[in-house]
């Protein structure tokens, strides 16, 4: 029994990335139209950029692509792995101002050389009475959910 657990943590400690005080794991993963890079160092994610086009519409339902940087996690504001690995940015749910709403998830799982994930982007707001909205993966709106699978540098 207490074989197993030490062999449990120490399978868990590996497939975090580094050790807390080492060099980060750095991860990246690029698809149509999306680009990621993770950092993990130790039980946190001390940098997570998105690069990501966006699809839109205007109010005259025109159609036009915009591309966004974001960065959901620094060294100063890293995101926090769970015991499993796993971490969680999501905006999604919460209240926010008539008239507008952005929701953001960027949601994951460390392990042994990868992260995988998902990613979604969303936002909405109206503009002299007409609706302007962008989100990740594709026309028509739908699911905005892109998967990921961030391979270690």
């Amino acid at each position: 029994m207490r074989r197993l657990t030490l062999i449990s943590i120490v399978a868990l400690a590996l497939s975090l990335g580094s050790a807390p005080g080492s060099k980060a794991a750095l991860y990246r993963d690029s698809g149509d139209g999306f680009k990621i890079s993770l950092r993990v160092k130790g039980a946190k994610l001390v940098w997570a950029n998105v690069f990501v086009r966006l699809y839109c519409t205007r109010p005259t339902g025109e159609r036009h692509l915009n591309r966004f940087k974001l960065n959901y996690a620094s060294p100063e504001y890293p995101i926090r792995l769970d015991g499993r690995g796993r971490f969680r940015f999501d905006t999604r749910g919460f209240r926010q101002e008539e008239g507008f709403t952005q929701e953001e998830a960027l949601i994951g799982r460390v392990g042994a050389g990868r992260v995988t994930g998902q990613y979604a982007y969303y936002r909405s707001f109206t503009l002299n009475r007409r609706n302007v909205t962008c989100q990740t993966r594709s026309y028509p709106f739908g699911p905005s959910l892109v998967a990921f699978r961030a391979r270690q540098q």
